[in-house]
């Protein structure tokens, strides 16, 4: 169809894909208008929904099916007979079709899809599927099944939606842009030797990373942890997620991205302990976080925020690397430093005070950062607001040790120079800064165009360039691992997206190789030039000079880069350090 071509074309001359196999399940081209496909309830009781071939409501020439659905579990079943299940679940294979809802379709929903019998994808929670009244493509890496079956059934967990499918396909063979296995080429490699953390942000909305977390067959879980030495959590240490009853914690999934971590060898940035939003009904404070509907003391709020605290960081310590102990504490309002919310109202301002000291006496290990959104630029009235409030927790002898700039951007925001001096003002105070939710989005009218996606890389290089000309910024974490995740097209009512480093099917897109490139110029300049080829990701443990004669032992790549120019050698490998 004229559609899935122009998609499909425009796709492989902007991010030169090769390779790329199209398998078309079903394009409805086939069927009459008034047909209708079947339908199944997941738990077989009876249900009220349809499926009919129908206009496309935006191409009159164009067939596509229609579905209403009153009943929950309800899916479409699509014909997968000649098709086989290795075709379907191979291991750089995508599941994707074409999603349009009318204005009147609820948002939030929760996708499923099943093989046969077989659950083989499920949304991790009911999650936002885009714009209104236009075609979108959606794609997913569902799991691995036990079955053969000849049916593909595709629906949404919900009792009220109304949508159009078109054009269920597989898209197979993708050329990535990067071989995750070449460890040597990768965004973490150069990093690490750069004495940086390269991180990003996973949620439960990805399905399929925190349903099987151990398959390394999956796109999502294989891209985590070939391209990013540290991980944040979106969603999953958030107050509501922790603790969503009184007195009732749940680390089920936080622990899941920790035990990931752990086994792939990454940190862990903690994400977050105190914000004034999505915090549990029981805190009662509404949906901007200011309300105190249950009537607490100043004294019963302390003592809530101690024991979430103390639980919370005592759970994970030795385990989470850094923590975001005060998120987004600062006003929008230029004329007053703290924003409003349940924890300032009611406490008072050294909540922010008692909130770090509760995290130093739980792990005195842990890195503790404040963080928040348009702090990034010098000069700002935010971001000096900001500063004046960290300078003063200084000055108090608050233990904090870091300084998170959010940095929610968009292509042509990026002031380099306001960035550097930034971080600089903050290293005099002996702070840490990190990079710590970054995207830089597109408008919507210029998806496709590659002069913008060549400006995106531009900025993305500037970022990644201050952050390394920089000894006290340690850590730049992406807010999301691919454009299908990001948050910024529902936020921005769908005016802006396509802000990450991967595009919606995980292929590299130029701000990913700008990126590579910065580090891998980071690496030159820092400038370990090695004869062979140790393993960077371990810690080094013995460093001689070249008479022989012991340096140091158990230095980390940070320690390295401190040693004077010279010849050593280095875990039994000559190096060069200029």
């Amino acid at each position: 169809m004229k559609k899935l071509i122009t998609l499909i074309s425009a796709m492989c001359v902007v991010w030169a894909m090769q390779a790329t196999d199209i398998v078309m399940l079903q394009d409805f081209e086939s069927y009459n208008i008034g047909d209708s496909i079947s339908m199944k309830n997941i738990y077989g009781s009876d249900f009220s929904a349809s499926a009919v071939v129908c206009i496309d409501p935006r191409d009159s020439e164009n067939r596509v099916l229609h579905i209403n659905c009153a009943t929950w579990n309800t899916l479409v079943n699509i014909a997968v007979s000649g098709v086989s299940k290795e075709e379907l679940f191979g291991e750089n294979t995508l599941l994707v079709y074409d999603l349009y809802r009318p204005a009147t379709d609820g948002n939030y929903k929760q996708l499923m899809i099943y093989y046969g019998n077989e659950r083989v994808y499920i949304d991790g929670s009911f999650v936002s599927q885009g714009a209104t009244e236009r075609w979108l493509t959606k794609s997913y890496n569902p799991y691995t099944p036990a079955i053969e079956s000849e049916t593909l059934s595709i629906g949404f967990n919900s009792n009220n939606c109304e949508y159009y499918i078109d054009n269920v396909r597989i898209l197979k063979d993708i050329d990535f842009g990067f071989d995750y296995t070449d460890k040597q080429q990768s965004l973490r490699h150069y990093a690490t030797l750069c004495g940086k953390n390269i991180g990003v942000a996973v949620a439960m909305s990805d399905a399929n990373f925190y349903a099987d977390i151990e398959d390394s067959t999956k796109i999502v879980t294989r891209t985590v942890s070939s391209q990013f030495n540290m991980v944040v959590a979106g969603n999953e240490m958030k107050f509501d997620a922790l603790q969503p009853s009184v007195g009732q914690f749940d680390f089920t999934n936080g622990d899941k991205l920790v035990a990931f971590a752990s086994k792939h060898g990454m940190k862990v940035r903690g994400h977050t302990l105190i914000w004034h939003s999505q915090l549990p009904g029981w805190i009662g404070a509404g949906s901007e976080g200011t309300q105190n509907n249950n009537n607490y003391t100043r004294e019963q709020l302390l003592a809530i925020m101690e024991r979430h605290i103390t639980t919370v960081v005592s759970h994970y310590k030795g385990k989470v690397h850094e923590w975001d102990v005060v998120n987004e504490c600062v006003s929008d309002n230029n004329n007053e430093i703290l924003r409003p919310s349940i924890w300032k109202d009611v406490i008072g301002e050294d909540f922010i005070d008692s909130a770090f000291v509760y995290a130093h006496r739980a792990d005195p290990e842990a890195k503790l950062y404040i963080n928040d959104y348009s702090v990034e630029f010098s000069g700002n009235n935010k971001a000096d607001r900001y500063y004046t409030l960290i300078k003063k927790l200084k000055n108090r002898n608050v233990p904090i040790d870091g300084v998170g700039m959010q940095s929610h951007l968009y292509v042509g925001s990026v002031d380099s120079a306001k960035l550097d001096a930034n971080m600089k003002r903050y290293e005099l105070l002996g702070l840490e800064c990190a990079i710590t939710e970054l995207d830089l989005s597109l408008p919507t009218g210029q998806f496709g165009l590659m002069s913008a996606y060549e400006a995106q890389a531009a900025d993305y290089r500037k970022i990644i360039n201050v952050a390394l000309g920089n000894t006290n910024c340690h850590s730049v974490l992406m807010w999301g691992v691919c454009d299908a995740v990001s948050w910024i097209p529902g936020f921005t009512g769908y005016t802006r997206g396509e802000p990450l480093l991967l595009d919606s099917f995980f292929v590299a897109k130029p701000a990913y190789y700008a990126v590579l490139d910065a580090l891998k110029s980071g690496a030159g300049t820092l400038a370990i030039r090695h004869t062979s080829s140790p393993n960077h990701e371990d810690a080094y443990t013995n460093v001689y000079n070249a008479m022989g004669q012991l340096v140091g032992t158990n230095m980390n790549v940070h320690d390295i880069h401190h040693l004077p120019n010279g010849f050593y050698i280095i875990n039994h490998e000559k190096v060069i350090i200029r």
